[in-house]
C-alpha cells in the first residue's frame, strides 16, 4: 500500500493508519454531498398562525356519570379542556375531533370510532391521530386457556358509560379490553401510519372504589371476585401474509402492532391510582399545564414524563418504541446524548446506570447541575466500579443530589475490530475514519482496524472486488452453516458510506457480545440459572367459546414441543412457505423482571424492537416501572394474550440459509435499553426496521435462529 503523500510503501493496516493519524500532510478526501431528503415529511403540529391544513386528527372521550359504576366529577372537564389544547394552541379544526361525553360513550360508539379511523379517507398517512380517554378502568384475570403471563396476569380495560361491573355474557356490558385496543390501533397504522397518540387518565386498580366504600376520586373498579371477561369478545385482526424475501423476521402483519403501533401517556403505573382532585384528573392538569406553557414542536414524549410536575403516589408513564419522536409529529429527534441521574452520599458518588446501559470502567462524564443538556458543568468523574445498574464513580466534584450526568467518553472494552486489506483502494475509507474518530464521540463504540488475519480476530472484514467493498462476518454460527459474504456491496469512492456500515457493526456487535461480568467470566447467575426460554411453533387453532381464530402452540403427540434446542431454534422452510414461533419465557426468581428483547440480523446488521416484551418506558421514577414477568411469572410473545408479533421465519428463491440472534436482555430494576435497536447501514436492507434491599441483577439470554430451505 503506497502513501503517496509520504511517498512511503506500507505492509500492515497498523503501519498506515500510524501515518495517518502522526503526518500533518495527509490526503483529505472528499465525500459526495449529501443528496436532499425526497422522502415524505412527516406531519407539522400546526400553530395557530399558520394557514396550512392541519393533520392532527383526535378522538376525545370524557365520562362522568356511568349507567352502573361510581360517578367521576372531572373527566368531562379533563376531555372539555383537552379539546380546548387542541382547537387554541394546536389550531385544529372542530371536524377533525371526534367528542364523546357521558351517554354517547359507549362500548359501541367508542370502538366504532377507533376502527373509523382506519377508514377516514381525510385522513393521510403520517397524519397525526391523537386517542384521549378520561374515564374508569379496570382489570380481571383472562378467560380460560389465554396464556397471559403466569397465575397473576390480569387483563386491563377501559369502562365504557354501558360498562356492567357484574359477571355478564352482553358484549355492550363488556370493558374495552387492552387486546382489543391493540387490535384496533394496529388496524389504523397499517392504514394510516404509527403517528399514533394515546392518552389515558384512569387507572386499572379500584384501590378505595370496592362496593360499600365509594370513593370518587378515583379512576379504577374494583371488579368482583367471580368477574369473568366474556371470551367471546371481539374479534382478532385479519391478517394479510405479505410475499416476504428470506430473513427471519418480526411477522408484517404485526410490525404496527403492540408497542410499535403508538405511543401511550397514562396517568399512572398499573398498580397505581389516578385520581382527582377539585374536579380535576390531576394528570390531566399537570400535562395541559406543561403542554401549553412548551414548544411542542421540539419536545418528545420522553420530555413530557421527565418535564410534568410530580403528583402524590401517582407516576406518569410513557410506553412505546417510538417514545423519542416529537409529540404529534411522529418525527424523531437525532439519537443525540443521555442524562443519567447522579447522587452524592457519604462521599460516595453513584451514577444510575451500569453494566445494563452499556457503562464500562474509566468512561468519563459531565455533572450537570439540572437535566437541561445546556446546564452548568460543575465537574467531571470517572467510571470506576460499575455494577448491574449502577455505577460507583470517582472524582472531587460537589453537588446536590440528584444532579446529572452526560458522558464524554467511552470506557474499557468498547471497541470492535475490522478487517481490512493492505490495498490502496481503503486509503479514503481509512483516511476518513480516522479524521471521525478524533473527535471522540462519547456514545459510539471506537473502532479497532487491523490486518485480516486466520483465525480471525476481527467480527467483520471487507475484502476488494473490482473497487466494490465486499463485507465478512466471522461470527461462528453464521460460519458453521456455511455462510461467509453480506450480499451488500458499497463503493470504495464512498467512504463516508463504508464508514457507516463500520460504526453500525461496532454497535451490533458490542450489543450483541456483551454480557454481565459474572456470564463473561463463564458463571450462572440468578437469572440465567432461573429463567428459561421456550420456542414454539404457532398456528390458528380453535379455543372453546372463542368464535374467532386465535394463534396458539403447535401440539406434537398432544403437547406443544420446545424448539430451543441448547440455545438454538432450527427451522426447516419450504420456500414460499411462512411458519411463525412464538417464545415463552419462564422465571422461578422471587423478584420481579424487566425484559427487553431484539431481533439481531446478522444479514443486514440491524437490530429490531421485538414489541410486545419489553418495557418501552420512559419514567420519572423507574422503582415505579411495572415488570414484565411478576414473581415467579412468565412472559409470552407471539401467542396467547401476551401480546403480538410472532417472529416469522421466510425463505425466498435465491437463499438457502439465514442466522439471527434473539437477545433478552433481562434486569430486577428498570433500565431504558431502546437506543440498542438501529436500522441497518445499507441502502434497501432486507430487515424490519421492532428483607435487606433486593439486589439488583443484570443479565441475557440469547438464541441463535438457523432457518434453512428445504426441498421435496
Amino acid at each position: 500500500m503506497l502513501l503517496s503523500w509520504i511517498k512511503t510503501e506500507v505492509t500492515s493496516i497498523l503501519e498506515a493508519l500510524w501515518h495517518i493519524g502522526w503526518s500533518d500532510r495527509a490526503p483529505t478526501q472528499t465525500t459526495p454531498s449529501p443528496q436532499p431528503d425526497t422522502s415524505p415529511s412527516p406531519p407539522q403540529v400546526i400553530k395557530p398562525n399558520e394557514t396550512k391544513k392541519s393533520s392532527v386528527w383526535a378522538l376525545v372521550i370524557g365520562v362522568n356519570e356511568y349507567k352502573e359504576l361510581v360517578h367521576l366529577t372531572g373527566a368531562v372537564a379533563d376531555a372539555d379542556d383537552f379539546v380546548d389544547f387542541l382547537t387554541v394552541q394546536m389550531d385544529v379544526p372542530n371536524d377533525h375531533i371526534k367528542n364523546l361525553r357521558e351517554k354517547e360513550a359507549t362500548r359501541q360508539a367508542i370502538t366504532t370510532s377507533i376502527a373509523a379511523l382506519a377508514q377516514d379517507d381525510r385522513i393521510e398517512n403520517g397524519d397525526a391521530i391523537i386517542i384521549y380517554y378520561a374515564g374508569h378502568g379496570a382489570e380481571a384475570r383472562p378467560p380460560p386457556k389465554w396464556d397471559a403471563g403466569g397465575h397473576n396476569a390480569r387483563i386491563q380495560m377501559l369502562c365504557a358509560y354501558d360498562f356492567v361491573r357484574a359477571k355478564n355474557d352482553t358484549e355492550d356490558g363488556q370493558g374495552i379490553l387492552d387486546i382489543t385496543l391493540a387490535a384496533l390501533l394496529s388496524r389504523i397504522a397499517k392504514a394510516k401510519g404509527d403517528n399514533i397518540t394515546v392518552i389515558f387518565d384512569s387507572c386499572h386498580s379500584g384501590s378505595g372504589t370496592r362496593e360499600g366504600d365509594p370513593v370518587p376520586n378515583i379512576r379504577g373498579v374494583e371488579l368482583p371476585k367471580d368477574y369473568e371477561i366474556l371470551d367471546t369478545v371481539d374479534q382478532e385482526l385479519l391478517r394479510d401474509l405479505p410475499d416476504q424475501q428470506r430473513k427471519v423476521i418480526i411477522s408484517k402483519e404485526f410490525e404496527k402492532s403492540g408497542a410499535a403501533s403508538h405511543v401511550l401517556l397514562a396517568g399512572c403505573a398499573s398498580h397505581q391510582t389516578s385520581k382527582e382532585i377539585l374536579g380535576r384528573g390531576r394528570f390531566t392538569v399537570a400535562l395541559m399545564s406543561l403542554l401549553r406553557k412548551s414548544d411542542i414542536n421540539t419536545m418528545t414524549y420522553q420530555d413530557v414524563i421527565s418535564r410534568v410536575d410530580d403528583l402524590p403516589d401517582q407516576t406518569p408513564q410513557c410506553d412505546g418504541i417510538h417514545s423519542s419522536r416529537i409529540m404529534f409529529n411522529g418525527k424523531a429527534l437525532g439519537a443525540g446524548r443521555t442524562l443519567y441521574r447522579v447522587t452524592s452520599q457519604g462521599g460516595v458518588i453513584t451514577l444510575q446506570a451500569g453494566e445494563a446501559q452499556g457503562i464500562t470502567k474509566n468512561a468519563t462524564f459531565n455533572v450537570l447541575d439540572s437535566s437541561n443538556m445546556n446546564a452548568r458543568i460543575l465537574g467531571s468523574i470517572t467510571a470506576d466500579k460499575p455494577s448491574a445498574c449502577s455505577t460507583t464513580m470517582k472524582g472531587s466534584v460537589t453537588f446536590t443530589s440528584p444532579a446529572y450526568a452526560v458522558q464524554t467518553s467511552i470506557g474499557d472494552g468498547m471497541d470492535i475490530a475490522v478487517g481490512l486489506p493492505v490495498d490502496d483502494a481503503i486509503l479514503p475509507a481509512l483516511n476518513f475514519a480516522v479524521r471521525e474518530m478524533k473527535q471522540r464521540r462519547p456514545d459510539k463504540r471506537n473502532l479497532r482496524f487491523v490486518d485480516i488475519k486466520t483465525p480471525p480476530e476481527h467480527e467483520i472484514a471487507v475484502r476488494n472486488d473490482n473497487g466494490e467493498a465486499v463485507f465478512e462476518l466471522t461470527d461462528k454460527v453464521w460460519v458453521a452453516e456455511g455462510l461467509k459474504d453480506l450480499s451488500f456491496r458499497i463503493s470504495f469512492a464512498e467512504p463516508d458510506s463504508l464508514y457507516a456500515v463500520f460504526t453500525c457493526a461496532a454497535d451490533f456487535f458490542y450489543n450483541l457480545r456483551r454480557s454481565s461480568k459474572a456470564q463473561e467470566a463463564g458463571k450462572s447467575t440468578d437469572i440465567s440459572g432461573s429463567v428459561s426460554l421456550e420456542v414454539f411453533e404457532v398456528k390458528e387453532g380453535e379455543v372453546q367459546g372463542v368464535e374467532y381464530p386465535v394463534l396458539l402452540p403447535k401440539l406434537i403427540d398432544g403437547k406443544p414441543k420446545n424448539l430451543n434446542s441448547d440455545g438454538v431454534l432450527r427451522a426447516d422452510v419450504e420456500e414460499g412457505r411462512k411458519l411463525k414461533y412464538g417464545l415463552k419465557l419462564s422465571s422461578r426468581l422471587d423478584q420481579p423482571l424487566y425484559v427487553w428483547a431484539f431481533l439481531f440480523n446478522l444479514s443486514d446488521l440491524s437490530v429490531a424492537f421485538k414489541s410486545g416484551i419489553l418495557p418501552a418506558t420512559i419514567r420519572k421514577q423507574p422503582d415505579k416501572a411495572d415488570p414484565s414477568i411478576l414473581t415467579y411469572g412468565n412472559l409470552t410473545l407471539g401467542y396467547g394474550s401476551g401480546g403480538a408479533r410472532p417472529l416469522e421465519i421466510v425463505m425466498g428463491d435465491k437463499d438457502e440459509v439465514d442466522v439471527s440472534y434473539i437477545k433478552f436482555f433481562i434486569t430486577t430494576e428498570y433500565v431504558d435499553l431502546s437506543k440498542i435497536a438501529q436500522e441497518s447501514p445499507f441502502p434497501n436492507p432486507r430487515a424490519i426496521v421492532i428483607g435487606s434491599p433486593s439486589r439488583k441483577l443484570f443479565d441475557t439470554l440469547l438464541i441463535s435462529v438457523v432457518a434453512k430451505k428445504i426441498t421435496f
